[in-house]
């Protein structure tokens, strides 16, 4: 029994280890100035005294709650395409060591370009059907 629940607490730390690792590769990825946001508003959320006072009933949290609401808000598209890598990551089964942004903005791009091809190629289908004289 012992060593199952050892197990199991090492497969929750190398769980969020891995967690931390994608979140510490999906922060470097914002442009400065977000990483900037998203740094003051952890290092305030991490401070012992900020404008309401966690401890204070009810309203303790509240100022951190507007902030985190905030922040999301001015991320939104940024935490929005990340989703979106993760699920691609995920629909493909791919590790997340093996598989960077980069790496999915170059598939969704090959994506994109083969979509605007197929259109592109079926406009010309309907196009030379509609110019033929005979038959």
């Amino acid at each position: 029994r012992l060593r199952q629940q050892i197990t199991a607490e090492e497969t929750a730390s190398a769980s969020l280890a891995s967690e931390i690792e994608a979140a510490h590769a999906a922060v470097e990825q914002l442009t400065a100035e977000d990483r900037r946001r998203v740094l003051t508003a952890l290092a305030y959320l991490n401070q012992g005294e900020d404008l309401i006072p966690d401890g204070t009933p009810v309203l303790g949290f509240l100022d951190d709650a507007i902030l985190i609401e905030l922040l999301v808000r001015e991320l939104q598209h940024e935490i929005r395409a990340y989703q979106d890598f993760c699920a691609f990551r995920s629909e493909r089964r791919i590790a997340q060591t093996e598989f960077t942004r980069r790496d999915w903005l170059i598939a969704k791009r090959e994506m994109l370009q083969e979509r605007m091809r197929r259109r592109r190629d079926a406009m010309r289908r309907r196009r030379h059907r509609g110019w033929r004289l005979f038959g």
